[in-house]
């Protein structure tokens, strides 16, 4: 099972991780390439690191099509719609075309990367 989340470092500062038994904690996203030795000051600005990594590097606005037609998740559209926007492997918002951007996912995402327990 992996366990990611925003972790403080022993040398200090925070970096948004994942950890497992087998291969113990490791960094994500920038965390993991952009920054690797300059750790974020807060447990916020990693996840909100996290999220930025996730919104540029893993969002697809054409994530795929679906059998059933449900209303668009961008309040207060009311528009019927079976296409989706998928960010990684968990993340999926039913939206319209006119709501199918990286601003309206954005705005649904939220400002900060939450917690993440998967296989």
């Amino acid at each position: 099972m992996n366990y990611d989340q925003p972790r403080q470092l022993e040398s200090g500062g925070w970096h948004y991780t994942s950890r497992n038994r087998r291969t113990g904690t490791h960094s994500l996203g920038y965390c993991a390439t952009d920054h690797h030795d300059a750790p974020h000051a807060t447990e916020d600005e990693a996840r909100r690191c996290y999220r930025d990594y996730q919104l540029r590097e893993q969002l697809r606005l054409d994530g795929g099509t679906f059998t059933s037609w449900n209303r668009c998740q961008y309040k207060p559209c009311e528009t019927l719609t079976n296409k989706g926007a998928t960010l990684g492997e968990w993340g999926l918002w039913l939206l319209c075309d006119e709501h199918r951007t990286n601003e309206c996912v954005a705005e649904l995402y939220g400002d900060l990367a939450g917690d993440s327990m998967h296989s």
